[in-house]
């Protein structure tokens, strides 16, 4: 028993010094020492170490080595390995490009991963998966679960990994001072622990961030030749294969196209060997880009003819095997050279029905929710830590306020016990009082922060989704429009961004005067003035006839600014009421009976029922997504600069609004 006892520790530690090893080498170590291993867990973890190393070589064997250790996992009953051994196999499944397999093998391994490092591992690898999809907002939540518990757990390994891989999804999401945070906190456990597999990954990351930042192609080229030494030193034929292609899209990048070939065609020759059908798909990708490139640059070569079909034969290798895999992303990336290669070849048939899939890919793939996602994603990360910190700090000031009342009561317990108890009950009285207070001031601060953002996602949103879509429009198919139709729009743009900033102006007046310091200024202020700036502001709408009586010139003490923007929400929402009206009017009145001054303002639309007038009159009612600033503030600064409103509406006939001001 002893004789097995010391073999077994000798062949552990041997199992766990190949972590210092990497690629064929470390594969070849796990091998030999599997016959002599007496445990049976010691065997299904070597079996897993082998299935998880030929990942990136040879993921065919990953499988079958995969599913070896998943037997005899099973056959002992131990969940750990259990677990373990579909998620390998899930993982070389990846490798495959079957991600619909390696998902399955995943949620398979779920009811096993009882240990937080197995939940860890399950977490880190879910997260890749949806990476790949892509689907950043849900992979960013399994890496930083993973994040927490290895850092729980103090897995530096993993604590590395994790900061990695969050790296790698905000850098993918082009923010690249977030991405080189997280890759620098990896960078330097790797350094420490001189990890040189996860050096490797850091390299590549710092690369793709210094040439997605400013473009500084020759600092990116450093770090990636630094990547690939490492590659080559741990001989890791996956990251060989992803280094030689990102070199060779640098150069693309550089216009140096038979160096880009160079190293793409490398690329694409060490994924062939391994089977790794995304990088196959990916050289394939780049290497049809080439002769695209090399087809607009070459214009003179007697043979540039035959550039086209290979690219076009190529891309389209590319894009069945990203549909296979199901990655939307790179099928996007596919749509769009298509599409500009079909248009080089006259052929506007393909070239239209192309466009018309990258437009709808793109749709699914690109959301301001997955961005909104993102951020609430991080921010919930900073208040875990937050939290966790304030929780020691609580537990640390109980214990010391803990021996301080002990140590009390100790001395005086029987000459000052009455006292404390009354002092205590008084102290939690003024207390609660104090936490009232608070209280309601919290829930009437909250109240208005609900009504604030309520009016940014419906008033400010939709015109920079607007402005946004008109940009990318004339940035990725600006052959679309003739000269006049950008002139026109451009103007239009001109104006809505004016319009906008107006608005976020009228926002910012109404939110401060939610607050209880804020007071408005009041001065004489000539209507003809306001009229006239309302008129300007509204010389876009050409197909109403929008017109301003002021036969008195009337002059009246009031804050110019909140009667600006009440006039100018009610013309707007004028405007918004004669919609499919014949002969659309707008009339504004100005009159003073006494010392009393009028303003009215009416429209021939078909008017409206009187209750969906309420928010003129109830301070109650709560701004909903869909009905923006509007009445709401409307109500609110009528309030505050002492005017009185009242609104006749008849079905058919149109609407009137009265102002008051005394």
């Amino acid at each position: 028993m002893k004789k097995y006892f010391f073999i077994n520790i000798l062949l552990l530690f041997a199992l766990f010094a190949n972590g210092q090893k990497y690629g064929q080498e470390a594969i070849d170590s796990l091998i030999s020492i599997q016959p002599n291993l007496k445990s049976e867990s010691l065997k299904v973890q070597n079996l897993n170490e082998i299935s998880f190393n030929y990942r990136s070589i040879n993921p065919d064997l990953g499988l079958i080595y995969g599913k070896k250790g998943l037997q005899l996992a099973e056959k002992i009953k131990w969940n750990d390995g259990i677990a373990e051994s579909f998620r390998n196999i899930g993982q070389n499944y990846v490798s495959l490009g079957n991600l619909k397999k390696a998902n399955y093998y995943y949620e398979k391994s779920k009811p096993f991963a009882k240990s937080k490092l197995s939940l860890a591992k399950l977490n880190s690898a879910k997260g890749g998966l949806e990476a790949l999809k892509p689907n950043h907002s849900v992979a960013l939540a399994y890496y930083f679960q993973a994040l927490k518990i290895y850092e729980e757990i103090k897995d530096k390994r993993g604590v590395a990994k994790s900061n990695f891989s969050i790296g790698f999804i905000y850098n993918y999401l082009r923010d690249n001072n977030k991405a080189l945070i997280y890759n620098q906190k990896s960078f330097e456990i790797n350094t420490k622990l001189r990890l040189k597999d996860g050096l490797c990954d850091n390299y590549i990351m710092f690369g793709e961030i210094y040439r997605d930042k400013n473009k500084q192609y020759n600092r990116a080229l450093e770090c990636f030749f630094k990547a690939l030494k490492l590659a080559e030193q741990i001989n890791t034929k996956r990251k060989l294969a992803h280094v030689n292609a990102t070199i060779g899209q640098i150069y693309q990048f550089q216009d140096k196209y038979e160096l880009a070939l160079k190293h793409t065609l490398t690329s694409k020759k060490i994924a062939t060997e391994i089977n790794d059908h995304r990088l196959i798909a990916g050289s394939k990708l780049d290497e049809g880009l080439i002769y695209l490139l090399q087809f607009e640059q070459d214009v003179k070569n007697p043979k540039k003819q035959v550039l086209l079909p290979r690219a076009e034969n190529l891309l389209n290798q590319a894009l069945d095997e990203y549909k296979k895999s199901g990655d939307n992303f790179n099928i996007s990336v596919c749509y769009d050279y298509l599409t500009y290669l079909y248009k080089l070849q006259n052929k506007d048939k393909e070239a239209t029905a192309m466009a018309l899939k990258l437009v709808a890919i793109k749709d699914s793939i690109f959301t301001n929710q997955s961005k909104e996602t993102v951020k609430n994603l991080e921010d919930q990360r900073t208040i875990e830590l937050k939290n966790k910190e304030i929780l020691i700090n609580k537990i640390t000031l109980e214990s010391t306020e803990k021996q301080k009342w002990i140590y009390i009561i100790g001395i005086a317990y029987l000459t000052i016990i009455g006292f404390l108890l009354f002092y205590q009950n008084q102290n939690r009285k003024k207390t609660n009082e104090k936490l009232q207070v608070l209280n309601n001031d919290l829930d009437k601060a909250n109240k208005t922060k609900i009504k604030f953002l309520s009016i940014l996602n419906h008033d400010l949103r939709s015109p920079v989704y607007n402005f946004i879509h008109f940009m990318q429009l004339q940035k990725e198919s600006p052959d679309l429009l003739d000269e006049q139709t950008k002139f026109e729009i451009e103007e239009k743009t001109i104006l809505s961004a004016e319009n906008l900033l107006i608005s976020m102006e009228d926002i910012l007046l109404w939110s401060k005067g939610q607050m209880d310091t804020f007071k408005a200024e009041f001065s004489n202020v000539q209507i003809s003035k306001v009229f006239a700036d309302t008129q300007n502001h509204f010389s876009s709408e050409q197909k109403i006839n929008l017109k301003f009586e002021n036969p008195e010139n009337i002059t009246f003490l009031t804050d110019e600014n909140y009667l600006k923007t009440i006039i100018r929400n009610l013309t707007g929402n004028a405007i918004k009421a004669l919609l499919n009206t014949e002969k659309p009017k707008i009339v504004w009145k100005a009159w003073r009976d006494g010392n009393i001054s009028f303003l009215l303002i009416s429209d021939n639309g078909n008017g409206a029922d009187t209750a969906e007038f309420k928010e003129l009159y109830d301070d109650s009612h709560v701004i909903g997504i869909q009905s923006g600033l509007g009445l709401h503030l409307i109500r609110d600064l009528a309030k505050t600069i002492n005017c009185e409103i009242s609104v006749e509406s008849t079905t058919g006939v149109g609407t009137i609004f009265i102002l008051k001001f005394t």
